[in-house]
């Protein structure tokens, strides 16, 4: 990993390995799902167990082993023996900040997406919603650009159970475009009369709902 360029993909046995089997024997849950590996790879100050992904480490490893061996090289080319241990010192200063500004960008970044992983199901291929996948999450998700903010706050626990209110919006454009309103409840009624959906393809109760957000942020 730190000798070899480019071999990141070759780690894919091991990280398939890891999310498989190790990491279900350390937590005894099934298979995690992205957000979750992604939180797990992270540091204990990150809230994560430190189980990196080889894959995607690997390149960053090989390019700090480069850094941190700049100094014997020119030795080596120069013929001298000895070199400037402060030159050395900046390198592995250099190298700590830049792990920590990519732990801390990795850590926000899964912040925000874990809550929506927990509402849609967390799972990378079912969702909660039934008969509606991760695809159609994804697309409503991005008609209604404003509530990626509702999602942040409640992954960064600076929001409540009130935002269900702005989530039901969410849920009723989830199951019919069309409908022009923010109760799930209402998009119920709309579906089963004016479309004649099944009771399989409506979206769930607002009591419903709101237990299931409950869950999502615990």
């Amino acid at each position: 990993m730190r000798t070899i360029d480019g071999i990141g993909s070759m780690f894919q046995p091991l990280e398939n390995a890891i999310s498989a089997k190790l990491i279900p024997a350390l937590t005894g849950r099934g298979p995690c799902s992205s957000v979750e590996r992604t939180i797990l790879s992270l540091p204990m100050r990150h809230g994560g167990l430190n189980l990196v992904n080889p894959v995607e480490v690997a390149n960053s490893h090989y390019n700090a082993s480069l850094k941190i061996t700049e100094p014997l090289k020119k030795m080596i080319i120069s013929q001298t023996t000895t070199y400037k241990k402060i030159y050395l010192h900046n390198i592995k200063a250099d190298l700590r900040r830049q792990k920590n500004q990519y732990h801390q960008q990795l850590a926000t970044e899964a912040k925000q997406n874990y809550f929506p992983a927990l509402l849609n199901g967390c799972d990378d291929t079912t969702s909660w919603f039934k008969h509606k996948g991760n695809k159609s999450f994804s697309e409503t998700w991005k008609r209604l650009p404003s509530l990626t903010a509702v999602f942040e706050q409640v992954a960064t626990s600076e929001g409540n159970i009130c935002e269900s209110d702005f989530l039901e919006q969410f849920v009723a454009a989830l199951y019919c475009s069309t409908f022009d309103g923010d109760n799930v409840n209402n998009a119920r009624r709309y579906l089963f009369t004016s479309k004649g959906k099944t009771i399989d393809n409506i979206p769930p109760t607002a009591a419903s709902l709101n237990e299931h957000v409950k869950r999502s942020e615990l």
